[in-house]
């Protein structure tokens, strides 16, 4: 285990590669739909997994969390089955509990929706919780922990 620095995006979007009537690549992509949180949830504890703390080597950024789990919205709470929401960017951050330990939040920003042939219907301005962990290993790592999730969602 180490500090991964390879940047390799977890992408959320699906895309295939567009053919014209010949069958031959056209040098184009259509959206064919949205990864679920699940997978993209599977990909981020496999980073965080494979990236130790700048603090205790041994250990890694998913075991210094005390949890990191599915949020709600709206009434229910989300499922690993959902569709991760079509966005803009994603943002992570790391607060102070009121009380005790470091929250890390993972937003979903400018929440698209987006029509069966792929056009855009309309973007929600506000941002979507998605996952929420939290940390009793203090301020740093949850910045790492952070940092770490930013770099998986940003080239």
């Amino acid at each position: 285990m180490g500090n991964n620095n390879s940047i390799e995006v977890i992408e959320t979007e699906v895309y295939k590669q567009r053919m014209d009537a010949d069958g031959k690549p056209t040098g184009y992509l259509q959206y064919v739909g949205q990864r679920s949180i699940g997978e993209v949830s599977a990909e981020l504890k496999t980073r965080l997994t494979e990236t130790a703390t700048l603090e205790d080597k041994e250990m890694s950024l998913w075991d210094s969390l005390d949890y990191f789990d599915l949020t709600w919205t709206g009434n229910r709470r989300l499922e690993a089955s959902d569709d991760f929401p079509s966005c803009r960017s994603v943002a992570v951050f790391a607060v102070t509990g009121s009380n005790e330990g470091h929250y890390i939040h993972v937003e979903a920003v400018g929440v698209r929706e987006i029509n069966k042939d792929g056009s855009l219907s309309k973007t929600e301005a506000v941002p979507r919780l998605i996952f929420v962990g939290k940390t009793f290993s203090g301020m740093n790592v949850a910045l790492e922990i952070s940092n770490t999730i930013t770099r998986a969602f940003h080239r």
